[in-house]
């Protein structure tokens, strides 16, 4: 009797013990894998571009290490219940810090440009305002963020250059029509005063 006792205190302290390993507190998921963007996304050579991202730290955190202390039941203990209560500890690594020194360019073909360096604020934020190179051709264009070292491995963000902006040509396509309506209506109008003009003359001419 005294052994079956035993053995089910021991088996209670085991599922305990599981129980605790597996509702074990999760550390903070941030290992997505940081990105940029630019805004606008169509420029003209030397105007301003804002150039932001996101998740940049410097190592990804999300393993937990936890040690399970189960203790196991006195030898010869009459008493069974309560069972022993298990104990965990958990490790979580080092905390991700923002990365600094993020060297911004832009690439076209097989051109860089080195628009700046900016250090990621403290919730792995980037953001760097920085112009168009005047030497760079129409076309699309990237924007790329890379950390130190000569590897850029991070993703991109497409850009256009033009010559002149669509909300520009749209303003000039209004004007356009404005002039030609405007030129129809100085159209009519002459041609009905110069009929009204032969019309008198007619008129004179009959009397």
């Amino acid at each position: 009797m005294r052994g079956s006792a035993k053995a089910a205190a021991l088996f209670i302290a085991l599922v305990v013990g599981a129980l605790g390993l597996w509702l074990a507190p999760a550390a903070e998921a941030i290992c997505i894998g940081p990105n940029v963007e630019v805004a606008p996304d169509q420029a003209l050579r030397g105007s301003t571009i804002t150039v932001t991202g996101g998740f940049y730290w410097s190592h990804c955190n999300d393993v937990v290490i936890c040690t399970v202390y189960t203790p196991t039941p006195t030898p010869g203990d009459p008493s069974p219940s309560p069972s022993p209560s298990p104990t965990s500890t958990c490790d979580e690594g080092e905390p991700p810090r923002p990365l600094k020194g993020i060297r911004i360019e832009f690439v076209q073909g097989g051109r860089v440009w080195d628009l700046g360096m900016v250090d990621a604020d403290h919730e792995g934020n980037i953001r760097l305002e920085a112009d168009v190179p005047r030497q760079a051709n129409f076309g699309d264009a990237s924007i790329r963020a890379c950390t130190s070292g000569s590897e850029c491995t991070y993703p991109t963000a497409k850009l256009r250059v033009v010559g002149v902006l669509s909300s520009e040509l749209a303003k000039t396509g209004s004007n356009v029509t404005g002039l030609v309506t405007a030129g129809l209506i100085v159209l009519i109008v002459g041609l009905m005063v110069v009929g009204l003009v032969r019309s008198s003359r007619r008129a004179l001419r009959g009397s």
